[in-house]
């Protein structure tokens, strides 16, 4: 039994939080859209699927829900990555995410080559794919304590998905583990 770890802030301290950063006056970069994103943002179970039509900003909410713990003091620990199909797919996803993180986190670096985003504090995103169950073998052993699925429609089948979960851990008993699609 995994157990369900507490939000991080509900979803009225989390609207509040946004409130006193308007009220002092420092600039909104992103804000999550009231309802789905916010929920999603502040779900406190484990393992979150985020559904919806085109447009809603899912990519978005994915991005920020690895982003929302970086500067947290998780450093090096807080470990993400984020799969796509084939690696093509990820093009849009790393537009996004140069799009938001270089305004939000100034001292965020992009490795362009490597397809890894290290933050201030140690936090590390990498975008990756799996075309099938072969290409799961490549991650066996790793440790990742946030791990999503882009489009997590587009694999024939849920094998991969499922695979992967035993590398969503982290040896630091205090950082939170997410799972998400």
């Amino acid at each position: 039994m995994i157990p369900i770890p507490e939000p991080i802030l509900s979803i009225e301290d989390f609207l509040d939080e946004i409130d006193l950063q308007e009220q002092n006056d420092l600039p909104v970069i992103w804000e999550p859209q009231i309802g789905s994103q916010v929920k999603f943002l502040s779900c406190p179970v484990w393992e979150a699927l985020y559904h919806g039509t085109r447009g809603p900003g899912k990519t978005d909410a994915l991005l920020m829900d690895f982003a929302q713990h970086c500067g947290q003091g998780f450093g090096a620990d807080w470990r993400g990555i984020l799969f796509r199909r084939t690696f093509p797919e990820l093009q849009e996803v790393i537009v996004k995410a140069r799009k938001w993180f270089y305004r939000i986190f100034p001292g965020a670096d992009y490795n362009s080559s490597k397809h890894i985003w290290t933050f201030s504090d140690g936090e590390t995103l990498q975008f990756r794919y799996v075309r099938n169950m072969d290409d799961t073998w490549q991650y066996q052993g790793h440790e990742w304590a946030w791990m999503a699925w882009e489009e997590l429609c587009t694999w024939p089948n849920l094998e991969p998905y499922h695979r992967l979960k035993a590398c969503n851990r982290s040896s630091n008993p205090d950082v939170p583990r997410k799972y998400r699609a």
